[in-house]
C-alpha cells in the first residue's frame, strides 16, 4: 500500500494528540459544522439542519457494532445511492475495509477526541481525510443522511459519508454519480464499463434468429 498523504495537511495523529493533550474535543475548521458543508448551490433539503455530536444523537454511540457488515449504510436524505451502493460493496471485503475504514476507532474513553478518519484514493495517491463527530440531524434529532437502521448506535457509516463529502466539498457534490467512479475512490483500483447494448449477440442467439 502505498504512502498516505493527509487531505488538506490536516494531519490525524498530531490533530488527535492536540485535542487529547487539550482535553476539548476536535472541531473540523475545514469542514465546519454549518451550511456550507451541506451546500454550495442549493439548499437540497429545504429545512435547517442542525449539528450535534454523535453522544448527542444516540445513547453509547459506537464506531462499530460488533463486525462491519454489506448492509449498514441505508442512506438518507441525500442522493448518494451510488455512493451508498459502492461502499456496500467494499463492506463484502476484509481487506477493502481495512484499506479505507480504521476500524480501531472508538467513541470509548480514553481513546475518543472527537475525531474520526478515513482513506480514499485520489489521483493515484491515499489522502487521509479526518473529521470530527458532528452529524446533521433534522429538528427531532434524526440523522439525516447515511445511518444504520438496526443497530442506530453505529457511527462509522454517517462518518465515513461525511468525510466523502469533505473530500468532494460538501454533502449537495454528492448528489447523483456512478457507483464504479466509488468504488476507485474507495479500493485505489481501475474500472472498465461496459455498455452491453453494443456486445456481440451470443452464438445461441444468432442460431435461433437465421
Amino acid at each position: 500500500m502505498s504512502k498516505t498523504k493527509s487531505f488538506l495537511d490536516q494531519d490525524y495523529e498530531r490533530l488527535k494528540s492536540k485535542a487529547k493533550s487539550s482535553g476539548e474535543l476536535f472541531v473540523d475548521d475545514k469542514f465546519g459544522a454549518d451550511d456550507s458543508s451541506i451546500f454550495r448551490f442549493k439548499n437540497f433539503l429545504g429545512k435547517k439542519v442542525y449539528w450535534k455530536r454523535a453522544r448527542e444523537i444516540v445513547q453509547d454511540p459506537k464506531f462499530i457494532v460488533n463486525k462491519i457488515e454489506p448492509n449498514d449504510l441505508d442512506q438518507g436524505k441525500v442522493g448518494d445511492c451510488w455512493m451508498i451502493a459502492a461502499g456496500s460493496c467494499v463492506l463484502n471485503s476484509p481487506e477493502l475495509i481495512k484499506r479505507t475504514i480504521p476500524t480501531e476507532q472508538t467513541f470509548d474513553e480514553p481513546d475518543y477526541a472527537g475525531i474520526f478518519h478515513f482513506k480514499f484514493w485520489v489521483n493515484g495517491e491515499w489522502l487521509d481525510v479526518v473529521v470530527d463527530d458532528y452529524l446533521p440531524v433534522d429538528e427531532s434529532n434524526k440523522l439525516l443522511f447515511c445511518k444504520n437502521l438496526v443497530e442506530t448506535n453505529e457511527m462509522y457509516g454517517p462518518l465515513f459519508e461525511k468525510a466523502y463529502a469533505k473530500l468532494n466539498i460538501c454533502y449537495e457534490f454528492l448528489v447523483v454519480g456512478y457507483p464504479h467512479d466509488a468504488l476507485v475512490d474507495f479500493t485505489g483500483g481501475v474500472n472498465e464499463v461496459y455498455d452491453l447494448s453494443f456486445s456481440r449477440a451470443s452464438a445461441a442467439k444468432e442460431k435461433r434468429e437465421f
